[in-house]
């Protein structure tokens, strides 16, 4: 078996749900690499206009399809997910951070539903029937 061949017996079809340009992979690692704040532009679900927005990028996150950029938000004072498929002209800037030795975006998810996480837990039961009960059977949804 040639070895192209074989490359072919294993796929991933978990792509993306939305194109990212690779000018954003590389901006943001260049700025993850530099601990250096970024700015872009952010059209968040419930907002009708892109808003400014500066950003200590701490973690890139792959979810369900999605790719999101973990970071402290500087004008909101916060830690925040962004998707980066929503972000336009991004840029790095010469302000620098620290960031924790110890942190990773998992620990602040136990417990929570995938990227969306809250400083609050809530509790609720979602009875599912049929192919939908079966299927949430074969999920693992969270570590607690």
């Amino acid at each position: 078996m040639e070895q192209d061949e074989k490359s072919d017996r294993v796929i991933f079809l978990g792509a993306p749900n939305k194109e990212i340009k690779p000018e954003i992979f590389r901006t943001i690692n260049s700025a993850m690499e530099k601990n250096l704040e970024i700015t872009f532009n952010y059209k968040s679900y419930n907002a009708n206009e892109p808003k400014g927005r500066i950003v200590r990028p701490y973690q890139l996150v792959y979810d369900n399809g999605n790719w999101n950029l973990h970071g402290y938000d500087t004008l909101k004072r916060a830690l925040r997910r962004y998707t980066l498929s929503k972000m336009t002209n991004l840029k790095i800037t010469k302000t620098t951070f620290k960031l924790k030795p110890d942190y990773d975006f998992r620990k602040l998810i136990i417990g929570n539903f995938g990227c969306l996480c809250e400083d609050k837990v809530y509790e609720y039961k979602i009875h599912l029937h049929g192919y939908a009960a079966a299927f949430a059977r074969d999920r693992i949804w969270s570590e607690y």
